[in-house]
């Protein structure tokens, strides 16, 4: 097997798992705005320039390729493995020196991920050991810096670790600290890295919930009562049309250019977002704060 896992964390790193799988629950949870998780997620990936070719837009390239695998069972196979590698050398890889010219290397570790024996490791660890194993094993391989950080980073991804892609790289993977072929040493980097800036994303989303907590409740008590049993809706149902609600909510009484301006105003404050068009057009909660308990699928 390539990747080394004989070795027991210490007690220091034991606590930083922990108090980094609690701030990934408060992180991944977190009730706000989609414009300002949009610019935490450009912050993140602005400072991810960590690696000699893993460059801003190839990250935005390797994040937008990750995300949406949480939602589908992802499973970090071989060909996954490889198909990274694509993403971070370019189209023009066949013409570098291939960081993965050893046939086995991606089966090896994609099998070693899915080891049922392997299952306990928590997952900070696999990708630690992930990286480790090409960072340190192929020196002078080029671009295996790049490569080494996109397979801790996909790792991270594949189990949830992802934190909303706000998380910059190069505050976990600090190279320039990682010169001795020390698994420990990394280890130990590491999990403080990511439990710094996962403590301090976690700190600036509670501020950013109480501002936009605050917004909200100004939004709010700008509706008129049309409006806020508009909002009362959609909390109800999920979803509802500007039909559906003048005919079920206020019994036909009150005009469709009303109900128009009513809906208008209450995009314009980014309460609720349309789908669709015509009579088929419905509308959501954009606001999460807004996202009511009764919502039914």
């Amino acid at each position: 097997m390539a990747f080394q896992t004989d070795f027991i964390p210490r007690f220091g790193v034991i606590w930083h798992l922990t108090k980094i799988a609690e701030l990934k629950g408060y992180i991944n949870n977190a009730k706000i705005l989609s414009s300002i998780e949009a610019k935490f997620v450009e912050q993140g990936i602005h400072l991810s320039k960590s690696a000699d070719n893993l460059t801003e837009e190839k990250h935005q390239e390797l994040i937008s390729h990750l995300l949406p695998c949480k939602d589908m069972g992802y499973i970090l196979d071989a060909e996954e493995i490889l198909n990274i590698h694509r993403l971070v050398l370019g189209a023009n890889s066949e013409d570098k020196q291939e960081l993965l010219s050893d046939p086995d290397f991606a089966k090896s570790l994609a099998a070693w991920l899915k080891d049922s024996s392997e299952a306990k490791i928590p997952v900070v660890i696999k990708a630690m050991i992930g990286f480790h194993s090409i960072f340190h094993g192929r020196p002078f391989v080029e671009n295996n810096q790049a490569m080494a950080v996109a397979i801790g980073y996909a790792i991270l991804s594949s189990e949830g670790y992802h934190f909303r892609g706000m998380i910059p790289l190069e505050k976990i993977y600090p190279l320039h600290e990682l010169a001795a072929d020390d698994l420990e040493h990394t280890m130990d980097a590491f999990c403080i890295n990511l439990y710094q800036i996962a403590k301090e994303l976690a700190e600036k989303l509670k501020e950013a919930e109480e501002v936009t907590a605050q917004a909200t409740f100004r939004w709010i008590q700008q509706l008129n009562p049309r409006q806020a049993l508009f909002i009362q809706a959609i909390q109800r149902q999920g979803r509802i049309t500007a039909g559906e609600f003048t005919s079920g909510y206020l019994s036909g009484a009150v005009s469709r250019e009303t109900i128009r301006k009513d809906v208008v105003e209450i995009l314009e404050l980014g309460l609720v977002e349309g789908y669709g068009s015509g009579r088929s057009r419905h509308y959501e909660l954009k606001n999460p704060l807004l996202r009511g308990v009764n919502k039914t699928d």
